[in-house]
């Protein structure tokens, strides 16, 4: 009894020890899809940054044509609606940004 329970004993160890593998590499994979789902989403955070900053310039001006009057008042309201969508896309992205942070810290097991 004594060899077959050492044996038993080791293959159970044996089991244990390929799962604990196996879950430490699923583990490992979830944590670096984070981080590149958190790198992607920062980066479509600089974009929608750099567009609403387009966005913003580009009402200036067409408000300052508009005021001189040599742009009708649709251009201007063209203007202010690209705006409006540049400022959602870049909300949108920011929360994005955190939902892909929160996913992170939920792989990393840091999530409380």
């Amino acid at each position: 009894c004594r060899i077959l329970c050492s044996s038993d004993t080791n293959l159970q160890y044996k089991e244990w020890q390929a799962n604990h593998q196996e879950e430490l590499e699923l583990m490992t994979l979830q944590i670096t899809q984070a981080i590149n789902s958190m790198g992607e989403a920062a980066f479509e955070v600089k974009l929608a940054e750099s567009a609403c900053y387009a966005a913003a310039q580009n009402l200036h001006a067409s408000n300052s044509q508009y005021n001189a009057g040599v742009e009708s008042l649709s251009e201007l309201l063209e203007a202010q609606v690209l705006w409006l969508q540049a400022k959602q896309t870049l909300i949108q992205a920011k929360v994005t940004q955190y939902l892909r942070f929160l996913d992170y810290k939920k792989a990393s097991g840091t999530l409380e």
